[in-house]
């Protein structure tokens, strides 16, 4: 499976969701919170399944997501390119982390 079908399977993904997942989404933090954190979710729901799957390269910890430009590479897609909203995903998924623990 690709990262592609990983994310296009995550529940509130729809392919008209997909161009806002590789958008800049940070300013929905301010201007649309419950958007913010969707998004987010989405992507933090595809990179563990992708890293407990095997699909990201260079990645052999489930406990590790190594943040090198080879993960942009991985999670790129057609039409879409790079994801330009990765760092909010990783910052808020580490925030929630901190939260928990």
């Amino acid at each position: 499976m690709s990262f592609r079908e990983i994310l296009e399977t995550r529940p509130n993904t729809s392919k008209a969701r997909l161009p806002a997942l590789y958008a800049d989404f940070q300013p929905l933090k301010k201007n649309n919170p419950e958007g913010y954190d969707a998004n987010i979710q989405v992507w933090g729901s595809a990179l563990s399944t992708a890293l407990k799957d095997g699909v990201l390269s260079g990645n052999e910890n489930l406990l590790v997501l190594d943040i090198t430009p080879r993960l942009l590479s991985d999670v790129s897609t057609a039409p879409w390119g790079r994801p330009l909203g990765i760092g909010s995903v990783v910052v808020s998924l580490l925030l929630i982390m901190v939260d928990e623990a």
